[in-house]
């Protein structure tokens, strides 16, 4: 079977979104004849190119006009199935294979619930318990799956850099993020844990790995951080495979995929919460409450943090409850998070596909259309009308 694989991406492609396209494409490619992944995008993507056993083109999105034709060029007739992994994707692949019978999927990669719009899909793979039970309720949405399963095994990297700076200490906090407005709270949550545990005798570093996609924002963490023990680190080498120092670190800050990705690798695990100042630790009381947000920055659960600090010591003075953490994280992550777990739901889900062209819906794709141009637009100009979210 042939599969097409499509992405949008308004940056460089190396967001969760991107590194879970990648991860499916190679965990199915031993069951699939050819793959291609297309990123429509202004810069290449280290994440998307990378991909094994995937022939990947970029098409810029600075033309609508070309892009569309780049795109019907690239895809008419040549695949049995086309699989993209965000809403502008499929809209324009909607648009420039009209008249064309081929079946799309669309895979919503967690996020909040859409308020105002988003494009009608026949089969439609969810991340999130919080988008499948949104989208239940629509009956636009002929076909839903709940696959959350994002990850492959992670490799590891070794860097004297890290070491060094990690040794010294007896707990060691992480946390990938791209540094921007969006994610501030996920990092300022990251230094208040670390000076909790300052603060309670505990010799604690925290390190934050990721792109500056905003300098006032670094520049304001930074200032936050000053005359405590963290490090950033902004450099490509690092940020482009982030993951592949987790095993430097004791504790883990995440979001996403990111949250998925240090749970893999059995660190305690941390996600921001919302009415608090500090993020919370993640253990079996409340891991199907965060699971159902996607692990998102949009938890709100109470807690004290006299408790927090309490849990945390706990872990690191009894070696029968860290191992009893240990057990539990690692074992939901398995079942939960690995890509092994559903390569069988995906071939099903493309096979049940195959040869049943979807449904066009007109004023649904042209309205997405409008948000597209207005969303790479905005971007460009530094421009932006309140009712949308950029």
């Amino acid at each position: 079977m042939r599969v097409a694989y499509v992405i949008f991406n308004l940056r460089v492609g190396k967001g969760g979104h991107s590194f879970s396209l990648s991860a499916t494409a190679s965990s199915l490619s031993p069951d699939l004849s050819d793959i291609k992944i297309i990123d429509i995008s202004q810069n290449d993507s280290f994440v998307l190119s990378s991909t094994k056993r995937a022939c990947y083109e970029r098409i810029p999105y600075d033309n609508p006009l070309s892009l569309l034709k780049r795109l019907k060029l690239e895809l008419a007739g040549e695949f049995d199935v086309i699989h993209c992994f965000d809403d502008f994707s499929y809209i324009l692949v909607r648009i420039a294979l009209i008249g064309k019978k081929l079946p799309l999927v669309l895979t919503k990669c967690g996020g909040g619930n859409p308020k105002y719009y988003f494009p009608n899909s026949d089969y439609l793979v969810c991340y999130s318990k919080e988008n499948y039970k949104f989208f239940l309720s629509n009956e636009k949405h002929r076909n839903l799956y709940l696959i959350p399963n994002r990850l492959q095994p992670l490799t590891r990297a070794n860097k004297r850099q890290l070491f060094e700076y990690t040794h010294d200490f007896d707990v060691n906090i992480l946390c990938v993020s791209r540094i921007n407005t969006y994610y501030k709270l996920k990092i300022m949550q990251s230094i208040n844990l670390l000076k909790l545990l300052l603060g309670n005798g505990i010799k604690a570093s925290l390190t934050i790995i990721g792109t500056i996609e905003e300098t006032s924002v670094f520049e304001s963490m930074v200032g936050v951080g000053k005359g405590l023990n963290v490090k950033f680190i902004t450099e490509d080498e690092f940020t482009k495979e982030a993951s592949s120092f987790i095993h430097y670190f004791d504790f883990v800050v995440g979001t996403g995929r990111g949250f998925m990705e240090g749970a893999l690798e059995k660190k305690v695990m941390f996600v921001p919460n919302t009415n608090t100042k500090y993020p919370a630790l993640v253990d079996h009381s409340n891991i199907e409450y965060y699971s159902g947000l996607n692990y998102s920055q949009r938890g709100s659960l109470n807690f004290d943090p006299d408790e927090l600090i309490s849990r945390i010591t706990l872990l690191f003075s009894s070696a029968e409850e860290k191992k009893r953490y240990i057990d539990f994280i690692t074992n939901y992550s398995n079942e939960n998070f690995r890509l092994d777990k559903v390569k069988w739901r995906y071939l099903e889900l493309y096979r049940s596909v195959h040869g049943t062209p979807n449904r066009f819906y007109l004023l649904n794709t042209l309205v997405g259309y409008c948000y597209f141009l207005y969303r790479v637009l905005s971007y460009k100009y530094k421009f932006r009308i309140p009712f949308f979210k950029n």
